[in-house]
Order: C-alpha cells, then structure tokens, then sequence
C-alpha cells in the first residue's frame, strides 16, 4: 500500500455526526479533513504518513476519532467541547515508542540491589576459653608420668644387672676389711705367727695372744 499513491479520504460532518470513509489515505490527511469540518484543534506530527484504508460512523465525533486513533501508532489526548457532550474540543497526538525501544527500557530496568546487615562476629563463650588454656597442664601430666615410667624402668634394669645370671654366677664377695698393721712385721710377731701356727701339745694350755715369750 506504501507503494501505491495515496487516495483522499472522504469526511463528513452532518448533523453533529462524523463518518470517516479512507481507501489507501493517509492518517494526517483525515485529521485534517475532520479539523476543517468540526473545527477541533488537531495538532498532527510531521510523520503521520501511515496508510488508512476503515469506515467509520456516522457517528459522534469523538468515538468516531477514538476509533480512528486506537489502531494507529500515536497515543492521544482528546478534551471534549463545552457547549456538545459529543464533540471534541481539541486532540494532541504523540508517537508511540517503538516495540524494541519499551522492550529494552524494560530490560535496563534492574531492581534494587538489597543490602544485607552486616554482621558482627560472636565472642567465644569463656568455658572454651578455660579448656583451651587447661590443655598444655594435660600435656604436662602426661609428660611425668612417661618420665616416672623411664625411671622405674632404669631401676628394674639396674636391679636385673645385680642378680646372678643364669649359669649361677654368685655375686661379688664382700672385700675383707684391711688386718691392722700391715706393715713390716717385727721378729716377736713372726714367731708369734708361727706358734700360733704350730699344734698345741695335749694338756699344755695356750699362749694368751701379744704375750712376748720369756727370753732364754
């Protein structure tokens, strides 16, 4: 249709009743056809180019328009005529944004971001605290009783070491205490020695020790 020339409309106004008959004409020329017979003050874009083929009315002005504008691509304000319920006073037209121009408005559009509190950590409780600083005694009572546990294994050992082994070694004997004077001996005591040494005869009694023999 675009293609084709485009074909006046045929606009009537008769008895306060408005008919509309369009076969390939544009939209601003029929706004303008109704402002020269009703009188309305009808502000058209410059790009109200678009092609109209309809039949409308008769009828009241202003359904008749409304009709009209509903299926076209502006958005419109009509005020209504003081002294005719149904005419029209004036019309404003706007252009409709385009499909994808509201379809990427509404994409952009994001949502408020929300804020979270923030938070505060929590304190340990003291009881966790106590048995944190308990541990190292732990530690240290077991340290103890391993050392306690050495020693009474070095005693066993040292004890096992002083018993006889098994093929009846006997302990060491006990040294004999040092015999006084055991120095250089003197003749007296030699001959001493050597009595003492010598059998006794029957019935003769013995010497009483440290007792020096009569000189001949």
């Amino acid at each position: 249709m675009d293609l084709m020339p485009a074909a006046p409309p045929k606009v009537s106004y008769e008895n306060g009743l408005l008919t509309i008959a369009a076969q390939n004409s544009t939209l601003g020329d029929i706004l303008r056809d109704v402002h020269k017979l009703t009188g309305a003050s009808i502000e058209i874009p410059p790009n109200a180019t678009e092609r109209v083929v309809t039949h409308l009315g008769p009828g009241a002005p202003r359904d008749v328009l409304a009709s009209l504008l509903n299926g076209s691509g502006f958005n419109y304000v009509m005020m209504g005529s003081n002294s005719d319920p149904t005419g029209i006073a004036s019309v404003v037209l706007t252009t409709k944004p385009a499909v994808g121009t509201a379809q990427t408005a509404a994409n952009t559009h994001q949502p408020p971001q929300t804020v979270y509190p923030m938070q505060i950590p929590v304190p340990q409780p003291l009881v966790a605290q106590q048995q944190v600083v308990a541990q190292p005694a732990e530690g240290d009572d077991a340290n103890t009783d391993e050392q306690d546990a050495a020693d009474e294994n070095a005693d066993q050992d040292q004890t096992d070491g002083q018993q006889p082994d098994a093929n009846g070694t006997a302990q060491q004997e006990p040294q004999q205490p040092q015999q006084p004077n055991a120095g250089p001996k003197t003749p007296e005591q030699i001959l001493e020695m050597l009595r003492r040494q010598q059998p006794m005869p029957p019935g003769q009694p013995g010497m009483p020790p440290n007792q020096q023999p009569p000189q001949n």
